[in-house]
């Protein structure tokens, strides 16, 4: 019953920053950061297991694309789009739709994501080359934002319906000459947290050699706000609190290796307080 009360306090409002809620906060990032480890661990393939329904096709000899969409619960949905390249030279590609601003594709790149509350089927472009050649195609992706099958609302993190997005971005690339392995594991959440709200994000980098990642979302909120920040494999997560309520925003995400080479610029939703709320 206590238990009870003082959930229902926090979403009240009713209870203020100090000590106890410290250690709620503690105890709340450590079961995050727990659920985050057992994603990475398991990789793009069981962000979105293979299978469920797919758009898919082919130009012969340049370029070939595979977009899937999964049934994991009920009103749950799981997205992976992947790229893979045809020709014996490294290929610039984008694919906007599923992330993909820009990536100079040596064999194949896979952005998976998980998850979204419904799969439609909808029109996308990819463009290849320099001069870039548009392609028509069709992709399996998440609702319009706005529509009805859209996600509304920011519930506590533990909450079946709590407001999360998992990334795995998996492939190999070039980088001005050098081959790059990707294997990134991205995750960024935003939810009630008493009166406030609480932010998190991780990377976790197991590519064969480490990798600069800039998560501009990332970025901006650090230097705003003081994180809590624990180490994991391959990198850290951040969590924020902030009382301004999330807005869902596109975030920057360029990858870099450690001397500057620029491998890939994605383009990802994620979460950001807004400004004045």
């Amino acid at each position: 019953m206590a238990s009870r009360g003082w959930t229902e306090n926090r979403r009240a409002g009713r209870l203020p920053i100090g000590p106890p809620l410290t250690a709620r906060l503690h105890t709340f990032a450590g079961l995050w950061i727990a659920s985050f480890l057992a994603l990475s661990s398991a990789q793009a393939a069981e962000v979105c297991p293979a299978g469920g329904s797919a758009e898919q096709g082919a130009v012969p000899a340049v370029v070939e694309w595979r977009s899937t969409a999964h049934a994991l619960l009920k009103d749950r949905y799981c997205f992976a789009n992947q790229v893979r390249n045809l020709g014996p030279v490294p290929l610039l590609v984008g694919w906007p739709d599923a992330g993909i601003d820009q990536a100079a594709v040596a064999g194949r790149l896979e952005v998976a994501f998980c998850c979204a509350s419904a799969a439609r089927t909808a029109p996308s472009r990819i463009w290849t080359g320099s001069p870039q050649k548009a392609l028509a195609i069709r992709m399996r992706r998440e609702p319009e934002e706005g529509s009805a099958d859209r996600e509304e609302g920011y519930p506590d993190l533990i909450e079946s319906d709590a407001r999360v997005k998992n990334y795995c971005i998996r492939g190999s690339l070039d980088a001005d000459g050098t081959a790059v392995q990707v294997d990134l594991t991205l995750k960024c959440s935003a939810s009630r947290f008493a009166d406030r709200y609480a932010y998190q994000f991780a990377v976790s980098d197991r590519s064969a050699v480490p990798l600069r990642v800039d998560w501009d979302l990332l970025r901006q909120l650090r230097e705003t706000v003081k994180p809590s920040v624990q180490p994991i494999p391959g990198g850290a997560t951040y969590v924020f609190l902030s009382a301004h309520t999330p807005d869902e925003a596109e975030g920057i995400i360029e990858i870099r290796t450690k001397t500057g080479a620029p491998a890939a610029r994605l383009r990802l939703d994620g979460y950001r307080p807004s400004s004045g709320r």
